[in-house]
């Protein structure tokens, strides 16, 4: 080869009688090897050098031994071709030659072994939730419940499910990287496109999910979130299902760039969009209509109001009493049961609807519904508009990361691919 031409194609003796039909006759005690590459090299600055570059490959062109080559190409193509019309199993042979769950399970202990190899992303990401769990914490340390902490509680709750939405982001880069290998590897018929997908999600589910656990069992007891069992293992298992959507979405995003710096700035923004519409800084209701369909559409609404029902259901917060006594009409009788003794009036003890009595002024944060100086959780949440069932928007949660990584596959498969 010289320049990307054929210059001849043979054996060695056969390349001297070739050379010597060019115009190069192969001297005395000479290195073959040596005579031939000084045979086919050349100056391109000078014209001389220029035409013996084109006469070499044209003698080639016009030989008997090319043609005699084209001839067994030729016929090793259609050898190959009438063997394999003739062969009535070929259609039966598998396309991998091992099982799509051999490939599963090497493709696991693979990504798994590239991790403890590569611990640095592991151990970053574990630092970065306890040190995050800690910082808040410490910051939110052992809320009371009472008013003057309300407020606090709730953003102490926005704030883990936003930086958990957005922790994804870090592991951009790392899939960009492997995705060269991933289509390499593919390209050469090692394994499919579902094993890989099924593989990478199941390893970085399970890692996440130990993440996950860390962070909760460090940052729910030091703010002192709803102290009920159940609803630690509903913060805990929502977080869960929250981060795996979110490391599925980040996976879906990525394969829609070429570079890890495009693919964190698209993540950002479509992350970004995703916190602003999950019901915390605008409510519901107050949503403009051409923005609605990205608040139904959002995991983060559901994992997050779900985490709002499980914090604030069985808990009450004392309002703030004031140094003063206000007059309220309270019903005499409810399903004509009579509350008080003094409801009748008069000689002829004619019952009134209403009593006046004076009650101990107290401020709240949201709307007292029972007028009794106490802020149950239920009644912040209808003032939220958070009337849900917390299992079932934990269910449209999950059923998201499944959705996500669905997706995520059909993206492997027909956008990952040497066309790009």
């Amino acid at each position: 080869m010289c320049k990307g031409t054929l210059v001849f194609f043979g054996t060695i003796p056969e390349t001297v009688k070739f050379f010597a039909d060019a115009g190069h006759k192969f001297p005395k005690n000479t290195n073959p090897a040596d005579f031939f590459i000084e045979s086919i090299e050349a100056d391109m600055t000078k014209e001389k050098d220029k035409a013996k570059m084109r006469i070499v490959p044209k003698t080639m062109k016009t030989s008997a031994r090319a043609s005699e080559i084209h001839y067994i190409i030729e016929q090793q193509v259609k050898d190959a071709v009438t063997k394999q019309l003739d062969n009535p199993y070929q259609k039966d042979l598998p396309a991998f030659q091992t099982s799509r769950w051999k490939q599963l399970w090497y493709l696991m202990h693979r990504v798994i072994l590239s991790w403890i190899r590569n611990p640095l992303n592991a151990i970053g990401r574990i630092g970065m939730f306890i040190s995050t769990a800690l910082l808040v914490g410490l910051l939110f340390l052992t809320l009371d419940f009472d008013q003057n902490n309300l407020q606090d509680r709730i953003c102490a709750l926005c704030f883990c499910y936003i930086f958990l939405v957005f922790v994804p982001m870090c592991s951009i880069e790392l899939f960009v990287e492997d995705r060269e290998i991933f289509l390499r590897e593919r390209m050469n018929g090692y394994y499919a496109v579902l094993p890989y997908a099924v593989a990478y999600s199941l390893v970085v589910n399970g890692f996440v999910a130990i993440c996950a656990a860390i962070f909760s069992a460090i940052v729910y007891y030091m703010v002192q979130f709803n102290p009920h069992s159940e609803a630690f293992g509903y913060f805990l298992v929502n977080l869960v299902a929250t981060l795996w959507c979110s490391e599925a979405l980040v996976g879906i995003l990525s394969t829609l760039v070429n570079g890890a710096v495009a693919g964190i700035a698209l993540t950002a923004s479509v992350f970004g969009v995703l916190v602003l519409t999950n019901g915390f800084f605008i409510r519901s209701s107050n949503i403009p209509g051409w923005w609605i369909w990205v608040h139904w559409s959002n995991f983060a609404k559901y994992s997050f109001e779900g985490t709002m029902v499980s914090e604030f259901t069985a808990v009450n917060f004392s309002c703030i009493p004031l140094n003063q006594s206000i007059v309220t009409s309270i019903p005499c009788t409810v399903d004509n049961v009579t509350l008080f003794n003094n409801c009748t009036l008069g000689a002829d003890n004619t019952t009134v609807q209403f009593i006046q009595l004076a009650v101990q002024a107290c401020s709240c944060s949201y709307p007292d519904l029972n007028r009794d100086c106490v802020l149950q959780g239920e009644e912040l949440l209808t003032a939220l508009e958070y009337d849900i069932e917390k299992w079932g928007w934990f269910a449209v949660t999950m059923g998201f990361s499944f959705l996500f990584r669905i997706i995520f596959y059909f993206c492997l498969r027909f956008l990952v691919t040497n066309k790009r």
